[in-house]
């Protein structure tokens, strides 16, 4: 609630994304129609979810982290695949979150420190591709009006001046507040989620260490992953050579959902196995070594 009294131009949308399970919509269709309304009023609501969702996603991280000690379930997964890995294979994680605790597990888990945008893709065997942003990352806009400011000040500014942005392909990472120099200011690195977004809100090195990236997969894990960002399922059907999958999500029926829109966008995987209750119980189970380790399929939790 504080998060989103700090940005009330988005206030409006809200009530919509909190009661779309109502209405039979995801949060992705209902954000790709207001995106499709085309309209400048609709333009400065998002950029203002832009910032609610980096403030609010950061703020429960940081409650977050003592309740649990630090300790996720990418602790456990990063360990498994560490000790399974062969001594020259490469591992590519793609995540679609906006919060550092991969990051956080990996630096903990496996002593690889990402500190700058040019840690996650140039680890000799773990490469990291954030394709829809971070909360600790910014990017570099022209703004209409010359100033310094920084903060809540600054993001109403921007929010405002949403349709006069220039936004640039220059990313970086904030050591404190995103601030305004000059004409030159940081805009939340952060994508909107919608079903047909055709760009990625990452730096252009990280995109095309994905293209080569998944051009070499041989094993395909999917977590938590609706399968429902149309470009990267592109990607995927036009580079993604033929390969062993294994899908965890919460329910079967999420799982037949996932598989089935696998299929009608042309990705060819061969399925190993699926869990059906979730990333804790799939870490905890023997599925997740027999899948790193290239052994025979297993019975699907149903």
């Amino acid at each position: 609630m504080e998060a989103m009294a700090q940005f009330p131009q988005c206030q409006a949308v809200i009530p919509d994304l909190q009661n779309s399970s109502k209405t039979d919509e995801t949060i992705e269709q209902v954000l790709q129609r207001f995106q499709n309304e085309d309209h400048p009023l609709r333009r400065r609501q998002l950029a203002a979810v832009r910032f609610y969702l980096q403030s609010m996603i950061s703020r429960c991280q940081e409650e977050w982290n003592p309740e649990t000690r630090s300790g996720t379930n990418y602790q456990a997964l990063l360990s498994q695949i560490e000790l399974t890995r062969a001594p020259e294979a490469q591992v590519c994680l793609v995540t679609f979150n906006y919060d550092t605790m991969l990051e956080d597990a990996i630096s903990s888990t496996l002593r690889l420190r990402i500190q700058g945008l040019a840690d996650y893709i140039d680890g000799q065997y773990y490469k990291v591709l954030k394709l829809h942003g971070s909360v600790n990352w910014a990017r570099q806009v022209h703004t209409p009006s010359y100033g310094n400011a920084y903060g809540q000040g600054l993001a109403w500014e921007l929010i405002d001046q949403i349709d006069q942005l220039q936004f640039t392909r220059h990313y970086s990472i904030p050591k404190g507040q995103i601030e305004k120099s000059g004409n030159t200011a940081d805009f939340p690195a952060i994508a909107i989620p919608v079903e047909r977004k055709d760009t990625y809100e990452c730096p252009y090195d990280h995109v095309k260490a994905l293209e080569s990236c998944v051009a070499q997969v041989s094993n395909l894990l999917l977590i938590g992953w609706r399968a429902t960002e149309e470009h990267f399922l592109g990607l995927l059907r036009e580079s993604l050579p033929s390969v062993r999958a294994h899908v965890v999500a919460g329910t079967m029926e999420e799982v037949d959902e996932i598989l089935d829109r696998l299929r009608r966008a042309g990705v060819r995987a061969e399925l190993h196995g699926a869990t059906a209750e979730g990333f804790t119980h799939f870490t905890q189970h023997k599925r997740l070594r027999d899948f790193l380790s290239g052994q025979a399929p297993n019975q699907t939790v149903r």
